[in-house]
């Protein structure tokens, strides 16, 4: 989920509510250039956002839910593309990090790639559909929302076990981080642990939001009925071609 799918739910509960944009930018007190640019995720900080959210009497959390729903289903990797990224090192990651809205100059600079290596990437993902491959090394998404693999496809044969076991084998000895056990529980205990693990999700969401809006470095962080913050080379690994 991106700040800029958060702003998209925004502009729709404006036109809710029956509220302009220069009306907005009034209840805000900024100009309506301002408005137009946090609208479009330009510029914005999570005090902004949240700012946003408070006039609209909107809690963060119901939009990080709606916005959620709104990504469901937004497109689905064909087979082949799925087989391309799984034989083509370090293009999944390049694509996440174009789906991440970062600027194919930005990923270069970020993973040390040269030209050769950038064009590289640019090309195959433009031949598989995704892209469009346009002067200078810029590029357009041909795709909108959250990409889902196919179940039991390439991608999920590959590399989905690969995740869970790399995660279990790098934490199995530590007891802080992870836990796998079994309990006896009746149904009224079983909810609320289901509520609690509801509101865990909840509070991830919300975080991950802010921390995108953070200058600080981010990690890739795994869940398994336990967390912990580990290198998972198909999305964190881009080499030179």
């Amino acid at each position: 989920m991106t700040v800029k799918i958060i702003c998209n739910q925004i502009k729709d509960k404006l036109k809710e509510k029956g509220i302009t944009q220069d009306d907005f930018a009034k209840m805000m007190g900024v100009s309506s250039p301002t408005i137009k640019r946090w609208l479009k995720a330009e510029g914005l900080l999570f005090k902004d956002l949240t700012l946003m959210l408070e006039k609209l009497n909107v809690r963060l959390s119901e939009m990080a839910i709606l916005s959620e729903a709104s990504m469901i289903n937004n497109f689905t990797y064909t087979k082949n593309q799925e087989e391309i990224f799984i034989n083509t090192e370090g293009l999944l990651a390049f694509f996440d990090q174009l789906l991440k809205d970062k600027l194919p100059s930005q990923i270069a600079k970020n993973f040390q790639l040269t030209d050769k290596s950038l064009n590289f990437y640019l090309s195959k993902l433009d031949k598989m559909k995704l892209i469009e491959w346009l002067p200078n090394n810029k590029s357009k998404l041909l795709v909108n929302g959250e990409p889902s693999w196919i179940l039991g496809g390439p991608l999920s044969q590959k590399f989905r076990k690969q995740i869970i076991e790399n995660h279990i084998e790098h934490y199995i000895n530590n007891r802080d981080q992870l836990k796998i056990a079994i309990y006896a529980l009746s149904p009224e205990s079983y909810k609320k642990i289901n509520d609690k693990y509801q509101e865990i999700l909840e509070s991830l969401r919300i975080l991950e939001i802010k921390d995108s809006q953070s200058i600080k470095s981010t990690k890739l962080t795994t869940i398994i009925l336990g967390m912990g913050q580990n290198i998972i080379p198909i999305l964190s690994t881009i080499p030179n071609k």
